[in-house]
């Protein structure tokens, strides 16, 4: 499907509207979801569930869209899901090490 729409999805997705687009939504989500109260339901990476790190996992592919933060995208899933900041940081960073390798 890529090969078949390449170029409506690099006209679409890869111009400064889109970018700038979703670095103002993410900046503003960012901002919601820190600043909400939340309760936390899991403390440490080890507490986390497979259903956990498959929602933030899903998240991630928000950052897909040009102009979004992975980290980011992670950090706000975790946070949402009810992981506790260091936790939400933890998942994200063990989530990139895959990216960073290869």
């Amino acid at each position: 499907l890529g090969v078949i729409f390449a170029d409506l999805i690099h006209h679409y997705l890869f111009n400064a509207i889109t970018v700038a687009t979703a670095l103002v939504i993410g900046g503003v989500i960012m901002l919601w979801a820190e600043r909400r109260e939340h309760a936390v339901r899991t403390e440490t990476v080890d507490d986390m569930t497979w259903t956990d790190a498959l929602k933030i996992g899903l998240v991630q592919c928000l950052a897909m869209i040009p102009g979004t933060s992975r980290s980011g995208s992670t950090i706000i899933g975790g946070l949402l899901f009810g992981l506790s900041r260091k936790a939400a940081t933890e998942f994200s960073f063990f989530l990139a090490m895959p990216t960073m390798v290869g």
